[in-house]
């Protein structure tokens, strides 16, 4: 059973489902969750200075952020640029898959997992 109040990752839920183990998988994944959005609403938070209109990753272009990500924490950067990156590539996956370009998609999938910081 989740904790209450604390967003957990699907990494934590489908670990839930596996059996065993899970209070302790789970306190050590969304901690590492939290983490990461702390970060990425930190870099929203940031970006706003120059992008007054955003209110969350989504709505920064990746040409944007990598014209603004010098100004942001080192730690905030690398795990908001995933973010952002990651919105592009299932921007992206779309068509592919609707045009059945699975070995494009394929690649997309593996820059995935490459940029996860």
């Amino acid at each position: 059973m989740p904790f209450a109040g604390i967003p957990q990752s699907a990494a934590a839920r489908k670990h839930r489902h596996r059996g065993g183990g899970y209070h302790r998988a789970a306190e050590v994944d969304s901690g590492e969750y939290n983490d990461r959005r702390a970060a990425c609403e930190e870099a929203v938070r940031l970006l706003k200075r120059d992008l007054p209109d955003i209110q969350a990753l989504r709505d920064v272009s990746v040409e944007d952020f990598n014209r603004l990500s010098h100004t942001l924490p080192t730690t905030v950067e690398k795990r908001a640029r995933h973010v952002v990156e990651e919105i592009e590539r299932t921007r992206q996956a779309i068509p592919m898959l609707e045009q059945g370009r699975t070995r494009e998609f394929g690649q997309l999938m593996n820059a995935c997992h490459v940029s996860l910081p």
